[in-house]
């Protein structure tokens, strides 16, 4: 990770050591000693006090970096951190994400073996970022990692929305009461295949 002095639109979730609950920021600045950033919302601070010790993911549209930091000092949702261990990459993807802003109806996929003769309901999703391989959505309940979903979402003008099975990758508790997960496509038609490569190559 390359330190900065002006580092601008670069999110971050930060979350105490052995808790799930991840609390969405933005980066504001970072050099080799500390990090100066912003929450979204000030729920976190309730448990946050100077000296504390605090987990910190940095996203990238490339990649994502975890470091240890501990507090200096908290003045409103900004938080003054300094770094304690080196960062450590966690993302090496070899396609790009982008970031976008894109609705997306998500529907589970029930186990062939599950008992459960309800339907899944469609879930309203929200794709925060996306690439040829895979995708980043807020979503309002949890899912369970190693379960399959199906998407559907429109990009710019096509006439025919874009359909897709993923598996779920990861699902991190946001501070919010939502769900962040990362899946990747596992089945798509051939068509919508090239129109995301040409689209996000």
């Amino acid at each position: 990770m390359e330190a900065s002095t002006a580092t601008q639109a670069i999110r971050i979730s930060a979350r105490l050591p052995n808790t799930q609950t991840c609390h969405e920021g933005t980066l504001l600045n970072a050099s080799r000693e500390g990090l100066v950033v912003r929450l979204d919302t000030g729920e976190a601070l309730r448990a946050l006090r100077e000296g504390a010790s605090l987990l910190v993911t940095i996203n990238s549209a490339e990649a994502a970096y975890e470091l240890t930091t501990q507090v200096r000092y908290i003045d409103g949702t900004v938080l003054n951190l300094q770094i304690v261990s080196p960062p450590k990459r966690l993302d090496r993807r070899r396609n790009r994400r982008y970031p976008v802003n894109l609705p997306v109806v998500l529907t589970p996929i029930k186990p062939a073996e599950s008992a459960d003769s309800d339907e899944p309901e469609a879930l309203q999703a929200r794709g925060v970022n996306i690439s040829r391989s895979g995708m980043r959505l807020i979503v309002p309940q949890a899912l369970a990692v190693g379960s399959v979903v199906e998407l559907s979402f429109s990009l710019l003008n096509a006439e025919q929305p874009v359909r897709a099975k993923a598996e779920v990758r990861y699902a991190r508790e946001l501070s919010s009461g939502q769900w962040a997960i990362g899946v990747r496509f596992t089945e798509m038609a051939r068509t919508d295949a090239h129109w995301l490569v040409r689209l996000f190559p």
